[in-house]
Parts: structure tokens; C-alpha cells; sequence
């Protein structure tokens, strides 16, 4: 049962195109350096994080293409899946013993994946800076609702939010009383998707997990503007500016749960210094995000990090995130960066917030 969950979730999260993205970014440099991406992405991931950053580049910069971003994060901190199905053995041979141990064992358990992809192809120019950009994640969560009397009385939910979006971002540097100024919009489409799932705990498996869908459109857009001088910028970005709101089917196994899913504005300050060898960052989330109502999910986040690069072939990168909302633990980032003659980049990162909670990502860029 809980490799097939593994499987099944992660499945539809990177196969189906329909049901994939939200403020999630998936950027092998920038998610190696904690997510700090606000006032250090480059111009062809900065629709991602700034529109703004899509007018900053240098005279050697050419058209480029993100051919893609892909990545995963997996938390299973509270070994959900094992209990599951530890229970679920104990059931089938009526260990009473090892029911009531189990059903303890899964208060509080939770079960989260996210994934996602990213597409840009990015063309610098001083009359107007544009970014063609595409996103697509989706992120889901799995929970026991327990009765510690009764086995036939306990549940498991599963809820997932999935977001497409498609959009081009337009930047501009002015010079405005001699302060170096950029800002920056992206307009874009957006595709809403989300799916309820719930069965009594001894028959849980992943069949039907996609059955209860809810879908929606809606034109959305981003703005930013970074400051800067030298190798030193501020930034700040405001995403998603008009807010959404998703209502998921209604399903019942013993209760009825029904969630909805909040897609409000984001925005995010950050500071950077950008060298010619070194890049330091730091971000801070302004306004808390909601996401599922219902589930204790909101977070907002202060993200920190660092490139170290070695002749512009080798790139060494580090970060650190923290919740300040307190629901997503402590994560530490790393990753490394190839980008032999400046024609190809390959950026790799990996991430770690305790035991079974994890997360990758790599893409792929072409000639900038």
C-alpha cells in the first residue's frame, strides 16, 4: 500500500500536465540557495520570482531557454505511510493489541508531496525585456482522522490543489534621479484543479483518488521591482495579485469533508548581493498563505542563500529555509551548477528537513 501511494501521488503530480502548479517554482539553482530567488534569479528564471529581474542582465547575456525545471518534496516525517499499513496488517489478523497501537501511533500523521515543472524562454533587449514562461505543479496531502475507540470510525483523507499557468513577463530599467531602478509584469492564464479523496482507513489504497475533481480559470498577473546598485539589489514581488478561491468536491466515508483551497496574493522582499563569484541572498514572505482551509497548512516563509562560482564553469550553491508560521520544519538546501563554455547549464539541488522529508530538483538551460 504505500509504495503504490508513493507511486500513484507522485505519478500524478509529474505525468499529468493537467493537474500540475501555484507561488511553487522549480529551479535547481535558486531552490539549492533556499528559494531566495526574490532579488538574485537571473532574467530567465526571474519570471518565476520577480518579473522585474527579467530586464537585469549583462552585455554578454543572449536569448535563453529553460528546457525544463523539474522537481518533487516529499514529507513523511511522522512515517504516515508506514502506520497505514501496519494497521492495516494488524486488522487483517485481528491483533487487537496491535489495532489500538497503530490507531495511537496515527493522531497528528501527515502525508505531503508537491511537484512541479517550469518552461521559459527568456529575450533580454534595452527596449523591453520579455519572458515566455509556463508553470505547472501540484501539491497534496494525506491524513488519518482517527478514532482511537473504534477502527471503523477512522478515516483517511487525501486533498491535492494542481495549478497550470502560462504567462509573459515584461521588464524595464530606468534611471530614474540617478537610482538604478527595474520593474516588471507578468499577465498570465491560470488553470485551477483540485481533488478529494476519502475511504474508511482499513480500505485505503490510491484507486479513485482522482474521481471528485473541481476545476476553474482565471487571468491573474504578477508585479515587482528591484532596486540596485553595484553588485547590491532589493527586490520585492507581489504574485498571484488577484486572489482565488477553490471549492473541492464534497466526499464522505464515515464523516464528510469537504476544503478550500485560498490562492492569495504573495508578496515577498529580498535582498541580494550579486558578484561576479559570489551571490548572496535572503528573502522574507510579507503575507502568510492560507492554501487549504481546514488543514493547518498556512505558511510564510524566510528563506537565505549562497553561490559560490568557480570560474563560470562550476557553480557550488547552499540555503536554509524556515516557516515562520511554524507548520513546515527547518530545511537546508544544496546543490551544484555546471555551465561549461556558457552555452549549457545544469543545475542540480537537493533538499533535507528530517527523516523520510526531502526534495530535488534539476533543469536544464540553453545559451545565456
Amino acid at each position: 500500500m504505500k509504495t503504490s501511494l508513493k507511486l500513484t501521488v507522485a505519478a500524478m503530480a509529474l505525468a499529468s500536465s493537467s493537474v500540475m502548479a501555484t507561488t511553487y517554482a522549480v529551479d535547481g539553482r535558486t531552490d539549492a540557495m533556499g528559494g531566495a530567488g526574490t532579488a538574485a534569479a537571473d532574467y530567465l528564471t526571474g519570471a518565476f520570482y520577480n518579473p522585474a529581474l527579467v530586464a537585469l542582465y549583462t552585455r554578454k547575456d543572449d536569448a535563453g531557454i529553460l528546457i525544463p525545471g523539474i522537481g518533487v518534496q516529499l514529507n513523511d516525517q511522522d512515517s504516515m505511510l508506514d502506520d497505514v499499513d501496519e494497521l492495516q496488517k494488524a486488522i487483517n489478523n485481528s491483533d487487537v493489541a496491535g489495532i489500538n497501537q497503530k490507531l495511537n501511533d496515527l493522531e497528528g500523521d501527515e502525508f505531503y508531496l508537491g511537484a512541479g515543472a517550469t518552461f521559459a524562454i527568456a529575450i533580454p533587449n534595452r527596449y523591453l525585456s520579455t519572458n515566455i514562461f509556463a508553470k505547472t505543479y501540484l501539491e497534496s496531502y494525506a491524513r488519518p482522522v482517527i478514532d482511537t475507540a473504534n477502527y471503523n470510525n477512522s478515516d483517511i483523507t487525501m486533498v491535492a490543489f494542481g495549478l497550470t499557468e502560462v504567462g509573459v513577463a515584461f521588464a524595464k530599467y530606468f534611471n530614474i534621479l540617478g537610482q538604478h531602478i527595474s520593474l516588471g509584469v507578468s499577465p498570465k492564464m491560470q488553470r485551477f484543479y483540485t481533488y478529494n479523496y476519502a475511504t474508511k482507513i482499513e480500505n485505503f489504497d490510491t484507486d479513485g483518488f482522482d474521481t471528485n475533481e473541481t476545476k476553474d480559470s482565471a487571468v491573474n498577473f504578477d508585479v515587482g521591482a528591484v532596486w540596485f546598485y553595484g553588485p547590491f539589489r532589493i527586490g520585492v514581488a507581489g504574485k498571484n495579485m488577484v486572489d482565488q478561491s477553490l471549492e473541492t468536491a464534497s466526499v464522505t466515508a464515515t464523516n464528510t469533508y469537504q476544503y478550500t483551497y485560498e490562492l492569495n496574493r504573495q508578496v515577498t522582499a529580498g535582498v541580494a548581493f550579486v558578484g561576479s563569484f559570489t551571490t548572496l541572498s535572503a528573502d522574507m514572505d510579507l503575507i502568510e498563505q492560507t492554501r487549504f482551509t481546514g488543514i493547518d497548512d498556512d505558511v510564510q516563509m524566510l528563506r537565505f542563500g549562497a553561490e559560490f562560482d568557480i570560474f563560470g564553469q562550476l557553480q557550488l550553491r547552499g540555503g536554509f529555509s524556515t516557516d515562520m508560521s511554524s507548520n513546515i520544519e527547518d530545511t537546508i538546501s544544496a546543490g551544484i551548477g555546471f555551465s561549461p563554455l556558457g552555452i549549457v547549464n545544469v543545475d542540480v539541488a537537493l533538499s533535507y528537513a528530517g527523516e523520510n522529508s526531502y526534495g530535488g530538483a534539476v533543469n536544464l538551460a540553453l545559451g545565456y
